[in-house]
C-alpha cells in the first residue's frame, strides 16, 4: 500500500501488537533499494517506492512500476519531461516519456512505469498477493498492526513508524502510525509478514 494510500497486505497478527524483528531487519535490507525521496517541483519532496504490480489483463505479468501519492507527483508533474529521485543516496532522473502513467486526484495516488535496465532500477517485490481481498471496509483489517516506511525529513533517510489500522472505507483506511512530511508516498507495509 501507499502511505496515504488504498491497499494493503492481508494480515495474521501475532495478537500481542509487537514488532516482529526479524521481520523488520529483512524489510529495511530491501527497503533502502526500494524506497526513494522523490524531488517535487516547489523545492519540497515526498516518498515513493518500487515494486512490481500485476497487467490487468493478465496476473501472469507484472509491471515494474514507482507508486506515491498524487499530492507529490500529480497530473502535471507526470506530463513533464523526467522527475528527479533520489534513491540509496544517488540521484536519478527518470524520463517520462512513452511510459505507462495513471494518477487519480481523489484517491491521491500515483503510478509510473519503470524500465528496470535503462532505469538502473530494479522493482523488488510484487504485490498480487498483498492487496485488500474485497475493499477497504472489510472490518476485518481494523486495528491491524502496519508499519510505514518512508523518507525521514530531517536526515532525508528511511524511517518507519508503527501503528494500526482504525477505520476502514470504500476506497481507503485510517491508520494512527505517525507521519511527518516527507513521507507522503511512501510504503504501508504488514509488521509480522513484512509484505
Amino acid at each position: 500500500g501507499i502511505c496515504c494510500g488504498p491497499n494493503i497486505k492481508y494480515e495474521r497478527s501475532d495478537g500481542k501488537g509487537m514488532l516482529n524483528a526479524k521481520a523488520l531487519i529483512e524489510f529495511s535490507s530491501k527497503a533502502k533499494e526500494a524506497i526513494c525521496e522523490i524531488k517535487i517541483p516547489n523545492g519540497d519532496f515526498g516518498s515513493g517506492f518500487f515494486c512490481k504490480i500485476p497487467y490487468t489483463d493478465n496476473n501472469n505479468l507484472f509491471l515494474p512500476v514507482l507508486l506515491t501519492c498524487n499530492h507529490i507527483l500529480d497530473k502535471d508533474s507526470i506530463s513533464s519531461n523526467s522527475i528527479e529521485i533520489i534513491l540509496n543516496g544517488e540521484s536519478k532522473t527518470i524520463p517520462l516519456k512513452q511510459r505507462n502513467k495513471w494518477t487519480d486526484e481523489d484517491l491521491d495516488f500515483t503510478c509510473i512505469e519503470i524500465k528496470e535496465k535503462e532505469d538502473n532500477i530494479k522493482a523488488f517485490y510484487s504485490l498480487d498477493d498483498h492487496v485488500l481481498d474485497d475493499n477497504c471496509s472489510n472490518d476485518w483489517y481494523l486495528n491491524k498492526n502496519v508499519l510505514i516506511f518512508a523518507i525521514n525529513r530531517t536526515d532525508k533517510e528511511i524511517g518507519f513508524s508503527n501503528g494500526l489500522i482504525k477505520k476502514c472505507e470504500s476506497d481507503y483506511f485510517l491508520y494512527n502510525c505517525n507521519t511527518y512530511p516527507g513521507c507522503s508516498g511512501g510504503c504501508i507495509v504488514n509488521q509480522v509478514n513484512n509484505c
